[in-house]
């Protein structure tokens, strides 16, 4: 039985490879390739995830060796880290968001963020993948008023 695209090694191999260069990008480049409407550090951090919760199920841990899943789960951990609400707000208002690590600004100035970064290059170079922009092109995203935007499309 032959495997389908979506669930062969060399597919997931690749959503990984390009979850880790969207991450690796420079805020400016990463604001740039996702569209206009949507929290660019939240969607950075869910694709990452997509991408590593994939890689975590057993029959696709060999695809990445376990120095290399070691390097994931720092990289997990780092994100869940970020996604407890600022000090003295109970939940993530758009208040809370607005001053927290996951803000444009935060995504820009952040140390944590610059960290990721470098986390995510060097895992890269480890998998033997180069840095540069992710092909979003499987991707889609949905806008407040409904709209579907592919990724890789040109965003306003």
């Amino acid at each position: 039985m032959e495997e389908s695209p979506a669930t062969s090694d060399h597919w997931v191999l690749t959503k990984l490879v390009d979850a880790l260069r969207l991450l690796a990008l420079p805020a400016q480049e990463q604001i740039a390739v996702l569209p206009a409407f949507v929290a660019t550090a939240d969607e950075v951090a869910l694709t990452f995830d997509e991408a590593f919760r994939l890689v975590g199920e057993r029959v696709y841990q060999h695809v990445v060796s376990e120095d290399q899943q070691a390097a994931l789960r720092e990289i997990d951990g780092m994100l869940e880290s970020m996604s407890v609400p600022p000090a003295g707000a109970s939940d993530w208002t758009p208040e809370a968001i607005a001053t927290s690590v996951w803000s444009r600004d935060a995504l820009t100035a952040d140390e944590r963020w610059a960290l990721l970064r470098i986390r995510a290059l060097d895992l890269l170079q480890a998998l033997g993948a180069d840095p540069g922009p992710p092909d979003l092109s499987g991707s889609t995203y949905v806008s407040a008023d409904g709209d579907l935007v592919s990724g890789g499309e040109a965003h306003p």
